[in-house]
Parts: structure tokens; sequence; C-alpha cells
């Protein structure tokens, strides 16, 4: 329905290689996927998204208009 359950982005492969040694075949998106990310609404100023980034630091956020996905926000 348009709603963000989750993100996945090199660091959550990074972290499940690093545990794991690999990404066998059938590991999901699921699997590996940050849930309940921060997003920010497009309304935000860009100094406060940025602020939640670095404070939260991750490099990469949804954006969303009424909590429906839109984009995304990248450092």
């Amino acid at each position: 329905q348009g709603a963000v359950i989750g993100i996945i982005s090199e660091r959550d492969v990074i972290k499940h290689v690093a545990l794991h040694k690999s990404i066998g075949p059938k590991v999901t998106v699921g699997e590996l996927m940050t849930t309940e990310p921060v997003t920010v609404e497009i309304t935000s100023s860009c100094v406060s998204a940025l602020s939640a980034m670095l404070d939260g630091k991750f490099r990469n956020m949804p954006v969303c208009r009424e909590e429906k996905f839109v984009g995304i926000l990248s450092v």
C-alpha cells in the first residue's frame, strides 16, 4: 500500500557477509533489510533530514508523502 516497511543498503549486505562470510542464493531482502527505518516527510527541511541521518549514523533515508514512499535521500 505504499508504506515503507524496510530499507536495504550496502551496510546491511556488508554486516551479513561479516557475520556469515557470504550471502547464499536463498537469502532474502527481508532477512537483510533494516525494518522500521527512519523516514522523512517530503516537506521536511534538508538540514533536519541530514541531521537525523548523521545522528542515526546512516546514509540513506526513505522520503514519504503522507506516510507513502516517494523517493530516497542519500548523503
